[in-house]
């Protein structure tokens, strides 16, 4: 996208003109850049972005000025309100040089600036989905990635379904690893290319596709997400793939869901269903911590350092942190690799809630409450019935699994409807 901006106004500054088709589709481009910004101005490390650091967010004032678009003008303020330009006047900031000379501040000065409309954003055609508190600095984010993988014009990017990109309270927890370096196809950058360097939930330590080569996938996965609902104080997202189909003893369908509770917490399901009950498989979690990260008791980990932080509590699964196995430093990123492991025959079934905060550590429980439906008490990989109490505040969380609604019965509440929140 910046490269197509660079070259239009080139174009435009020396009397060419592309067609209004083209110049829409520049715009809704950009549009989209503006949908996904992170709290601190960056993107999410989907598809085979790099880019560390707010660049998009420096890019915003340009983008704004040139296209037009009131939103990006408004996130740059509101996200960078102390920016000053290195340049008297306001000059074009592209990708490899710091101005082409051209002043926008008088275009940029007329923009009226528009908040956001709406709080999340879901993109379909690309699978890309983000919830977040709110559009300042120091909100929650999450960003999932649902995209076709495999087909020729979707392998350049990463063999990772669901990779899930989350910031606390504005400061970013989990990061990407990067994609190694250029026309290198050895361990370290295939490694980082397929499933193990991401944030997703993986079985027996195989990849959800294997690497053919740089940027080829052995295979075509489809996810589906069949469920995105966004309201003023709730975000949840449901979606499934099949990756594990190709192994011996198939698990015939991985499921990601995440529910927040805007300002509150992330409830953080995997889902795995097995084709054979006596089939036995591990099941992880993993998380790429760009912070430190430290285990607990009962297997809590609690991220450390300034700013936002997350609490994990699982209520399934061994928690070890280890080193990033393939470092390369520099501009990449060497996360440690944060995994809540469980071994067990047939299904498996995670369920984490975490708790974004600042200073203490905040006294949370969380625990598995009895669900009564179909005339009997359902296990928690039919229906999960959780109890979740946050200094003082208690919460009752159901989420039915099975694709039907059911009359069912937690605590002292009861309902027919897939999914319930007491506090909603």
């Amino acid at each position: 996208m910046d490269l197509f901006l660079d070259c239009v106004r080139l174009a435009e500054l020396n009397g060419l003109r592309l067609s209004p088709a083209f110049m829409e589709k520049l715009y809704h481009g950009y549009a989209v850049e503006w949908k996904l910004m992170c709290p601190d101005g960056g993107m999410p490390p989907f598809g085979d972005c790099w880019f560390r650091g707010p660049y998009f967010l420096e890019r915003a004032r340009a983008v704004a000025a040139l296209l037009g678009i009131p939103e990006a003008k408004w996130l740059a303020e509101t996200l960078d309100p102390d920016h000053e330009s290195p340049f008297a006047p306001m000059l074009i900031e592209t990708l490899h040089y710091p101005s082409v000379g051209e002043d926008l501040a008088p275009a940029y000065q007329a923009l009226v600036a528009r908040k956001p409309a709406t709080t999340d954003t879901t993109l379909p055609d690309s699978g890309y989905h983000v919830m977040r508190e709110d559009w300042t600095r120091g909100s929650d984010y999450a960003a999932i990635e649902a995209s076709a993988k495999g087909n020729l014009i979707t392998s350049h990017g990463h063999g990772a379904f669901f990779d899930l990109l989350l910031y606390a309270k504005g400061r970013q927890i989990t990061v990407g690893n990067g994609k190694g370096p250029d026309g290198v196809d050895d361990p370290e950058r295939s490694w980082r290319h397929q499933t193990m360097s991401h944030t997703v939930a993986v079985v027996d330590g195989e990849h959800h596709l294997p690497l053919r080569s740089v940027y080829r996938f052995n295979g075509v996965v489809l996810p589906t997400v069949d469920e995105w609902i966004s309201t003023e104080q709730f975000a949840y997202f449901s979606g499934v793939h099949e990756a594990y189909e190709r192994l011996e003893h198939k698990v015939t369908g991985a499921r990601r869901k995440l529910f927040y509770l805007r300002g509150g917490y992330w409830i953080l399901i995997d889902r795995f269903t097995a084709a054979a009950p006596e089939h036995r498989h591990t099941y992880q979690q993993r998380f790429q911590l760009g912070v430190p990260g430290r285990i607990l008791v009962d297997n809590r980990v609690v991220t450390d350092g300034d700013g936002g932080n997350i609490l994990f509590v699982p209520l399934f699964g061994e928690a070890k942190v280890e080193p990033c196995p393939y470092p390369l430093g520099g501009d990449y990123a060497d996360p440690d690799q944060l995994t809540f492991t469980q071994t067990r025959d047939g299904s498996g079934l995670f369920v984490t809630l975490l708790v974004p905060f600042t200073g203490a550590c905040p006294d949370v429980q969380a625990r598995f409450l009895d669900v009564e439906a179909d005339d009997r008490a359902v296990d928690p990989f039919e229906i999960t019935g959780l109890e979740i109490v946050i200094t003082g505040q208690r919460d009752v969380y159901v989420d039915t699994h099975m694709h039907w609604n059911l009359p069912w019965r937690c605590a002292e509440y009861s309902g027919e409807e897939r999914l319930f929140h007491s506090r909603l």
